[in-house]
């Protein structure tokens, strides 16, 4: 067995902790697992694409007045096994009252396909298994498979908006 030291004992953790799969709740941090994160299933599932990405993102992206000027974050996916698990960090912004991805690129915002935890103090983080279908009065919290592979297909057809109360529209708007 070779121990690691120093640089590369630390690439070595990075690397695993963005590789590792998702593991249930409670696993013990000796499993490589992410804190956090829910179990990924196998089965029904395991034939959905899969995608991995991350962005930065400020007011900028939009250009809707209404945004805070100062807000920036970045967010971060991993699409796998139909699971959508997430990293949500915001900065310069006032206490946030939702986060939702969104149909729509640039300047249009289209219906909700998921609410995201809300991240009210600066990170939020989560795991969403997707199911075959939704009904009206669950859709904005139930992600579909449709929905996923839509997401994983073409990622620049969908948004994330950030809102509080100075900005009930959205503090934060950007496209993926």
């Amino acid at each position: 067995m070779r121990l690691l030291t120093g640089t590369a004992l630390t690439m070595a953790c990075c690397v695993a902790a963005l590789v590792a799969p998702a593991s249930p709740a409670g696993a013990s941090p000796d499993s490589g697992a992410r804190a956090g994160t829910a179990a990924v299933p196998a089965g029904p599932h395991s034939g959905l694409p899969e995608e991995t990405g991350s962005l930065r993102f400020d007011a900028r992206q939009d250009a809707r007045a209404a945004e805070d000027p100062d807000a920036h974050g970045r967010f971060w996916y991993r699409v796998k096994d139909g699971v959508f698990c997430y990293e949500l960090t915001v900065r310069n912004v006032a206490t946030p009252t939702s986060a939702r991805l969104h149909t729509g690129s640039g300047r249009t915002t289209g219906p909700v396909v998921v609410t995201l935890r809300t991240p009210a103090r600066g990170t939020s983080e989560g795991c969403i298994t997707a199911r075959p279908t939704q009904t009206a009065a669950n859709a904005d919290r139930v992600l579909t498979e449709q929905e996923l592979a839509d997401f994983v297909d073409d990622s620049s057809g969908f948004s994330i908006v950030i809102r509080n109360k100075p900005y009930p529209q959205g503090a934060i708007r950007w496209r993926l």
